[in-house]
C-alpha cells in the first residue's frame, strides 16, 4: 500500500509541475552568406512589402518586433540602404489529433505478510488469530484518449542584396501548436529564429521558448 501511495503522489507531483510550463518549439532552417561583421560595423537596409501586406497593422506589429532583432546585430534601418527584407508569415487551418494517455493503477498484490498472535490450548494444540496485508504492484489498467487541434505557424524572413539582387539571408520558423493565432506566439518564434543570428548556413534545429502569456 505505501508503495502505491508514493507512486501516486509522485504522478500527481510531475502533473502539477509541468501543467504550469508551457513551451514554443520551433523549427528553424537556414541558408545565408552574410559576411561576418565587426562590433563597430553596421549594415543599413529597407523593409519591402508584398502586396498583400500593404496597409497592414499587423505587419507593421511584426516589422517593429523584427526591427529591435536587428539593431542589435548591427543593422540599421536607414537609407541609403545595402539590403532589402522581406518577410512572410502565416497559420493554416489546423488538423485534429487524437491523443492516449495511459492510466497507472494497482495491478493486484505482488508480496503479502501475516501477522497475529498464538494462544496455546494444553496438549499441545492452539489457534492462531491473525491479519494478512498484501502490497499491490503496479501498472498500466487503462487508457484515456482525448482529441485537440493542432495548428501550423511560419514565418519567413529574407535579405536580398540591393545591388546584385541576391538573396543573401533565408530563413524559416515553423512552429505547431493549439494557438489559432500566430500573433500568440510570434514573439517566441522571432527569438527563436534571432538568438543565434545568423547561424551556420544550411542548418536546421528545433528551438524551445517558454511561452510568454
Amino acid at each position: 500500500m505505501t508503495r502505491f501511495i508514493c507512486a501516486l503522489i509522485f504522478n500527481i507531483a510531475v502533473v502539477a509541475l509541468f501543467s504550469g510550463c508551457s513551451f514554443v518549439s520551433s523549427d528553424i532552417t537556414v541558408f545565408h552568406s552574410l559576411p561576418k561583421q565587426k562590433n563597430d560595423q553596421f549594415t543599413n537596409y529597407s523593409f519591402e512589402k508584398f502586396e498583400w501586406q500593404v496597409n497592414s497593422l499587423e505587419y507593421n506589429a511584426y516589422k517593429d518586433k523584427i526591427q529591435k532583432y536587428l539593431i542589435v546585430n548591427n543593422f540599421l534601418d536607414k537609407e541609403p540602404s545595402d539590403i532589402i527584407i522581406k518577410f512572410n508569415y502565416g497559420i493554416d487551418n489546423g488538423s485534429q489529433q487524437i491523443n492516449s494517455t495511459a492510466i497507472i493503477g494497482p495491478t493486484g498484490a505482488n508480496s503479502s505478510f501475516t501477522f497475529g498472535t498464538v494462544r496455546s490450548l494444553g496438549n499441545g494444540y492452539g489457534n492462531f488469530s491473525g491479519t494478512t496485508i498484501s502490497n499491490p504492484s503496479l501498472g498500466i489498467i487503462g487508457s484515456s484518449t482525448h482529441s485537440h487541434t493542432e495548428y501550423k505557424r511560419f514565418i519567413k524572413i529574407i535579405m536580398i542584396n540591393k545591388k546584385t539582387q541576391e538573396i543573401i539571408y533565408d530563413v524559416t520558423a515553423i512552429s505547431s501548436g493549439s494557438s489559432s493565432q500566430i500573433n500568440m506566439v510570434i514573439d517566441e518564434m522571432l527569438e527563436s529564429i534571432f538568438m543565434d543570428f545568423p547561424g551556420k548556413s544550411g542548418s536546421s534545429k528545433t528551438v524551445e521558448i517558454s511561452f510568454k502569456e
